[in-house]
């Protein structure tokens, strides 16, 4: 696979995602989006430095993870949902994201699934 091929995957990733919010969460999405990034481990890596692509964001050892990270409170709709803010791991992305979710839309996420 070459890097042609490789964002064209990664524009596919993001059509998909859309078309799955438009359909069950939010009739006109495309609207309300400004810029989309896709990144993969390799994207995270090379791009940012992380080491081995880690989407966490710091090392994943135990000084790192009881080291407090601060949030960013000063800006104006700036929200954050990802697992460096809190203890890393997937599970905790989530939650930060369900949490964003429920406070941009006003509503349970579980709301919207019925």
């Amino acid at each position: 696979m070459g890097l042609k091929e490789y964002e064209s995957f990664k524009e596919l990733i993001s059509k998909n995602i859309i078309k799955i919010l438009k359909e069950h969460f939010f009739i006109d999405i495309e609207k309300k989006i400004k810029f989309i990034k896709i990144l993969t481990p390799w994207d995270v890596y090379s791009e940012l430095g992380a080491e081995k692509g880690n989407a966490y964001g710091r090392r994943l050892s135990p000084k790192s993870v009881l080291k407090e990270v601060k949030s960013i409170n000063d800006v104006s709709n700036l929200y954050i949902a990802n697992a460096t803010l809190g203890v890393p791991g997937v599970s905790v992305c989530m939650k930060t994201a369900t949490v964003l979710f429920q406070k941009l839309i006003g509503k349970k996420i579980y709301e919207f699934m019925v």
